[in-house]
């Protein structure tokens, strides 16, 4: 007899077909997605864009828990890897990648502010081109 059952989805998005349209088509689906992995040229892709993305699947009507999030070769404007996106994230966000293309210059403009909510126990980050954080910010995140 089966009592109950979960079902967990993965959204895996790429190319330049990423656009606000697609993102909002799929927040409003209200799907339980756990994983999302976007890839390739992103250069569609706003920063306002990808965190209403999050915002809105994560609100009261979202119906997602996403806990891995994966940014793969990409090429992104500069500034969409920023503060509010992480604010965006669900609290049990367990894995966030960001693996830019080896021909991507993208800035990440993630500050000290938001580094508490990546820097929690089992919690698996690998955030490349972070130089302006020195180790003084990341040892303050994982006191807070």
């Amino acid at each position: 007899m089966i009592q109950g059952w979960s079902c967990y989805s993965s959204l895996w998005l790429g190319g330049e077909a990423v656009t606000r349209e697609l993102l909002v088509a799929v927040a409003v689906q209200e799907w339980p997605i756990t994983s999302v992995k976007l890839f390739g040229n992103l250069q569609n892709v706003t920063a306002d864009s990808l965190c209403e993305f999050f915002e809105r699947i994560h609100g009261v009507d979202g119906g997602a828990e996403v806990r891995n999030i994966s940014i793969l070769d990409f090429e992104l404007p500069d500034g969409v890897i920023c503060d509010r996106l992480i604010n965006a994230m669900h609290s049990r966000l367990s894995q966030f990648y960001v693996l830019p293309s080896l021909l991507s210059v993208s800035e990440i403009s993630i500050t000290e502010q938001s580094l508490h909510r990546l820097f929690v126990p089992n919690m698996d980050v690998f955030l490349p081109r972070c130089s302006h954080l020195s180790c003084q910010h990341l040892e303050s995140s994982i006191k807070v």
